[in-house]
């Protein structure tokens, strides 16, 4: 009687253990790790869309990582029967097989042979399921890819406690769709996408996979469009279109470089709505270009492992009347230390010219106002002791206007030694001392 309990016991664990077609409450999504090929044996992935029976999705080969699209069925009894689609969307090749457990074991076919050659056949294995993914990792990140093999899409994703959020935007779109959802243990998540009106203009399906890569599907809100989406984290934080008062937008741009001895990116913004399209247009050249010239890799080569990767980005864009004020961040680890800093950018969109905010000073001030500032943060400093000797010559790169006051803010090194960051604050009363009273001043500094 103990050996025939054990026996039902066993059974039912095989049963439990068996991949089955998915219940009908929605798509899942499965991973695969297999092999394939004689002797030295080829590594593949197998990334599937399940609803019921019906299966489809994509593999690539570990080492090669190109895409190649599958459809066909699983079925309840564990097998599994896929076809191949080539460049042209064409059968080309099959994989026939069948579970036992989680493992999977058949042959994959081609339809036709290659160059006169007759049809290849080879066995393939492969595991169900890959390593869990640490949900608590995904937090918020920037990722890239690609939905329907050809639509370039960038998408920043925040989970926590079993909820996804986020916003996602075409390369060659202006405009962000929001994203809501939900996302289980396992790594499973569903999104609704909205537009700006709140309407659900489409839903992602999909998995987390190790490394953050996900794998899933775009659907239109009728079902009767299905997608592939691939996405892997971003070398760059994706940031979010702005809308800024009198109809100005905001349209973040990302330039990546990447070698094999240095990691560099720029960041910048395409200002979109302004009234004069001349200056629009020096504006939005004028940004490419600083990013471009600031996204680089000083002196790097095989041997030199001291620059390793730098980036630029333009942050924080604030309208003020007529201005548009930025921060510019600068990130070079090369070198003995890692080296941060920042400097202020403001752009007439009048003109489409930068200005120099020195220029506003009254008749004659520039050098007692650099010597106030200078003055004023040294007062200010807990460690007098770590600061040199020279004045440092105050610029528009440093002033940072707030509302009625302004930051005056030092380049680490500048003021200070060992990179010790340096700023003051000058009040209304400060800066009517050493600025003309006018209409500019009054965008930029309430004056």
């Amino acid at each position: 009687m103990k050996c025939r309990l054990v026996g039902i016991l066993l059974i039912l664990v095989l049963i439990h253990a068996l991949p089955t077609a998915a219940a009908d409450s929605g798509p899942t999504f499965e991973a695969l790790q297999g092999t394939l090929g004689k002797g030295k044996k080829t590594s593949f992935t197998m990334l599937l869309r399940r609803e019921g029976s019906v299966v489809s999705g994509v593999y690539f080969y570990d080492a090669i990582k190109i895409d190649i699209r599958l459809a066909g069925s699983w079925q309840a009894d564990g097998t599994l029967a896929l076809t191949e689609s080539d460049g042209k969307g064409q059968p080309s090749a099959t994989f026939s097989g069948k579970f036992v457990g989680t493992h999977l074991t058949g042959h994959w076919s081609q339809l036709k042979g290659i160059k006169g050659k007759p049809p290849r056949d080879f066995e393939f294995s492969a595991e169900w399921g890959l390593k869990a993914v640490d949900i608590s990792a995904i937090g918020e990140k920037s990722y890239d890819g690609r939905l329907g093999g050809k639509h370039a899409i960038r998408m920043a994703l925040s989970g926590q406690a079993g909820k996804l959020s986020g916003y996602y935007r075409y390369r060659a779109s202006k405009e962000d769709l929001a994203l809501s959802g939900e996302l289980s243990s396992s790594g499973q998540f569903h999104l609704e996408e909205h537009d700006k009106r709140a309407k659900v203009t489409g839903t992602f399906s999909g998995l987390f996979l190790p490394g953050l890569r996900v794998f899933g599907t775009w659907s239109n809100p009728a079902g009767t469009k299905v997608f592939p989406v691939q996405l892997a984290l971003s070398r760059t934080e994706m940031r979010p279109a702005m809308e800024l008062p009198g109809g100005w937008r905001l349209l973040p741009k990302d330039i990546p470089m990447l070698d094999k001895t240095c990691d560099a990116s720029g960041g910048y913004y395409e200002a979109l709505g302004l009234a004069n399209p001349a200056a629009a247009k020096k504006i939005n050249g004028t940004l490419k270009k600083l990013a471009e010239g600031n996204s680089y890799c000083e002196d790097t080569d095989a041997s030199n492992e001291l620059q390793r990767s730098s980036s630029y980005c333009l942050n924080w864009p604030k309208r003020l009347g007529k201005f548009l004020l930025f921060e510019q961040t600068y990130y070079t680890d090369g070198g003995v230390h890692p080296t941060t800093s920042s400097s202020s950018l403001i752009i007439d969109t009048e003109t489409g010219e930068t200005v120099d905010l020195v220029r506003y000073l009254k008749p004659n001030q520039a050098a007692a106002f650099s010597h106030f500032v200078n003055k004023k943060a040294l007062e200010e400093a807990e460690d007098r002791s770590l600061f040199c000797s020279e004045e440092v010559e105050i610029t528009s790169m440093h002033i940072y206007p707030q509302g009625d006051s302004a930051v005056v803010e030092f380049f680490p090194d500048e003021l200070a030694a060992y990179a010790v960051e340096v700023s003051t604050k000058l009040d209304k009363v400060q800066l009517c001392t050493y600025f003309q009273v006018n209409a500019d001043t009054h965008d930029l500094f309430g004056l």
